[in-house]
């Protein structure tokens, strides 16, 4: 007989058990000898007294422990608590070390291979209520509505791994409540990766315990010597006299660079004592007279000169020396406080003819100074924010001259002090440029062009940089003098670079996504158990083992041998699980509907 045969009778067949099972059992049979019985047979055969029941109704009423923690779910619960806490240590155990140094654990343990035993454990707790909720929807579902034969196998396929979550997904379209689960389980696959993802090991600035400070000057007091100190002349030859690059613009800077020994640190705002400058040009004041073939000699001769009485006279045969004067004739300039150079130029730049002079007034003097400063990547770098100034203070000579510099966004008010420096000496005798303007004297330097005096060095760099240029640079050589001459430190924070930990927690989005589903498919198969006054069976096998298949069902399902075969027509036969009485006591049915 064909598979197809067999389909088309079998409905009629299950219809006509229930009258085939009365009829065996008033037909008469046989009693074998006890011998010849199975002990099932002698089990079932076996009287048993009348007082029995009521000691079984008295076991029933009172479960065993064991029971009770079967039918309350008790280890699914403290699984799923279990899962919970894992997870909250996983985020405890990263958040302890997050921003901080990799840890240096003997035998070669990281913050990996930890994170890898948290998550096994996380794994383990998480799947245990999940297998025991699909193992106990099939049972739900076998014993309500009923399913296909072949869905018993189904249900326990998916209780075991990723593939049998996939077919059981596949077969039944999240048509029930036991997709969630498999969804749960392949899900839990990512739960390691995602884990592992949340650590990264990053090179990062953390804060180190060496100091870092930059130089400062919070005064200026010198008395009874009449020698420029050293670190200031120094600074300042260096600022006018230093070779200049187009990537300064012609201005040479002079950078104090902040004592960093890690090479990353910032200085916060600090003031200092400084020299500032300004200029104004007076060129439109010049009276120029030009005269050609001068002398004979073929050339031209240009006397420039300022309402003051300032004078250059200049030929087209005078070299560099001879195209520029200044003079320091301000007397109140001189003896003001705070002014280190008050001087009037008057000069030709290189670039023009003799017949066109500039002229410009110039003011170096002392200021206070905001700076902030620091390195990054063993580059120091320094900004200035803010400047202050008191041109009007007047001096009394021999008293220090204080400025009081009023508080600002941050920093308090403060005190600065300077002294009546022999620095003003030394600048006027630098500054103070004069060339005799006699006819016979401008014949001497067409004999000698490019004579300089001991006092001559700064002429040239007046008239290579201009005097706004040459005021700044000198302004700035000033500053930097100070600063080191009396350093007062200002000290700031510094970095190291250090190997961290750096956790993301995005990645902790599925693991927790994950425990909140198992919580909620627990719920929902502990509910639909209680409602359907289902028992508690989860992954236990005996019931199948000891329910009796309806005969005819059974030689349908066996007329073939081949496995696959056998599987679809299990597919065909719809079957209800129930527990019956008998005569002989309790069983299960496995009934086809």
């Amino acid at each position: 007989m064909d598979v197809s045969t067999q389909v088309q009778r079998l409905p009629n067949e299950y219809r006509s058990e229930d009258a085939h099972r009365n009829n065996t059992r008033l037909s008469p049979s046989p009693s074998p000898s006890p011998s010849d019985r199975t002990l099932t047979a002698r089990i079932s055969h076996s009287p048993v007294p009348q007082t029995s029941s009521k000691k079984e109704a008295n076991a029933a009423s009172s479960k065993s422990l064991s029971s009770k923690v079967n039918d309350y779910w008790v280890l699914e619960i403290a699984s799923c608590f279990g899962s919970t806490a894992t997870l909250v240590g996983i985020i405890i155990f990263l958040n302890a070390y997050n921003g901080k140094p990799s840890p240096d654990w003997p035998y070669g343990i990281t913050v990996n291979s930890i994170l890898s035993w948290l998550v096994q454990i996380f794994t383990a707790l998480l799947l245990e209520p999940i297998v025991a909720c699909l193992s106990q929807a099939r049972w739900n579902y076998l014993s309500g509505v009923g399913c296909q034969l072949s869905d018993i196998g189904l249900y326990d396929f998916a209780s075991r791994g990723v593939w049998g979550c996939l077919s059981l997904i596949w077969h039944s379209k999240f048509r029930t409540s036991a997709c969630l689960g498999a969804l749960i389980t392949i899900l839990a696959i990512g739960t390691g990766p995602f884990v592992q993802q949340m650590v990264a090991i990053e090179n990062r600035l953390a804060l180190s315990a060496e100091s870092a400070t930059v130089p400062r000057s919070q005064g200026f007091v010198q008395f009874g010597d009449d020698i420029m100190p050293q670190d200031i002349a120094a600074a300042v030859y260096s600022s006018v006299l230093g070779s200049t690059t187009k990537m300064n613009s012609n201005l040479t800077q002079l950078s104090i660079a902040p004592d960093c020994p890690t090479g990353e640190c910032e200085i916060p705002p600090f003031r200092s004592l400084a020299a500032c400058s300004t200029c104004k040009d007076i060129t439109n004041t010049i009276s120029t007279m030009c005269m050609d073939n001068w002398c004979g000699t073929n050339s031209t001769f240009c006397r420039h000169s300022l309402p003051g009485g300032l004078k250059l006279n200049v030929t087209d045969l005078d070299g560099l020396p001879g195209r520029l004067v200044s003079d320091m004739t301000s007397r109140v300039g001189y003896f003001n406080a705070s002014i280190i150079a008050n001087f009037t130029a008057l000069y030709v730049p290189t670039e023009a003819t003799i017949r066109k002079a500039i002229s410009q007034h110039c003011l170096v003097y002392w200021c206070v100074k905001t700076y902030t400063a620091g390195m990054h990547n063993n580059k120091p770098w320094e900004k200035l924010l803010d400047t202050w100034d008191d041109l009007a203070i007047p001096m009394a000579f021999g008293q220090n001259l204080t400025f009081h510099v009023p508080p600002k966004d941050n920093l308090t008010s403060s005190r600065v002090w300077v002294g009546f420096p022999y620095v003003k000496v030394w600048t006027r005798s630098r500054v103070n440029l004069q060339k005799d303007t006699s006819v016979c004297d401008v014949y001497k330097d067409i004999q000698m062009p490019g004579t300089v005096s001991s006092t001559d060095e700064f002429r040239q760099p007046m008239i290579r940089y201009g005097l706004p240029k040459f005021s700044a640079k000198l302004a700035e050589g000033f500053t930097t003098g100070v600063r080191l001459f009396n350093n007062t430190p200002a000290n700031g924070t510094s970095w190291k670079m250090e190997t961290q930990i750096h956790v993301r927690w995005e990645w902790i989005g599925l693991p927790a996504l994950l425990v909140v589903l198992t919580a909620l498919f627990l719920c929902t198969t502990m509910f639909q158990t209680r409602k359907g006054g289902f028992d508690v069976w989860k992954s236990s096998p005996t019931p199948l083992v000891c329910a009796r298949l309806d005969q005819r069902a059974q030689e349908f399902v066996c007329s073939v041998e081949n496995p696959t075969e056998m599987e679809q027509l299990a597919s065909q036969i719809r079957v209800r699980f129930r527990k019956e009485t008998s005569e002989s006591g309790v069983g299960w049915q496995m009934e086809t509907v």
